[in-house]
């Protein structure tokens, strides 16, 4: 049984398609209508992350869920990241880890009179036979994710800023309750 013309579709991207350790998706290799994956992807390109966005470490690897549509004029890619990752705790300073996930999105466009200047998530790209990336709508996902002040535990009791003892294994002479 065929589709009726112009009606979408929902497929899995054939090979070649998408590659994980850039990010990036071959358009010219996807047919028109919605095509979903999810993947396994290394982190080795967001290494940059860490030490910075109270991200110590990333795991080795995230996964990557990702539903694209390529419509007329433009593709849509809409996006869930979840990666493990060591985070440092905002009151006692100890590493602690846990478990980031955020959604994304990004279009590219190849109609010129589609894409709005104003529209900061719609990339203008030449043509619907180019490769797409989506490393950056991943960073971006990534450091959104983070927590605003990281906690070990929401009963984390911090430093004690006379001495510097950690009070969640320590008691000093300045804390005695």
């Amino acid at each position: 049984m065929t589709d009726p013309p112009g009606a979408a579709r929902s497929e899995t991207p054939g090979p070649g398609c998408f590659d994980s350790a850039s990010l990036t998706l071959d358009l010219s290799a996807m047919r028109a209508g919605t095509s979903s994956l999810r993947q396994d992807i290394p982190l080795d390109s967001l290494r940059d992350l860490e030490g910075d966005f109270d991200i110590a470490r990333l795991g080795p690897a995230g996964v990557l869920t990702l539903e694209v549509v390529i419509g007329d004029g433009f593709t849509t890619c809409k996006g869930v990241v979840s990666v493990d990752a060591t985070l440092v705790c905002a009151r006692c300073l100890d590493e602690f880890e846990i478990e980031l996930s955020e959604a994304f999105e990004r279009r590219f466009g190849w109609l010129e009179e589609l894409v709005d200047d104003d529209d900061l998530e719609m990339t203008l790209i030449g043509s619907p036979m180019e490769t797409v990336g989506i490393l950056d709508g991943v960073r971006e996902a990534i450091i959104l994710s983070v927590p605003r002040m990281p906690l070990c535990s929401p009963d984390c009791r911090g430093l004690c800023p006379f001495c510097g003892a950690n009070l969640n294994r320590e008691q000093c002479e300045h804390y005695s309750s």
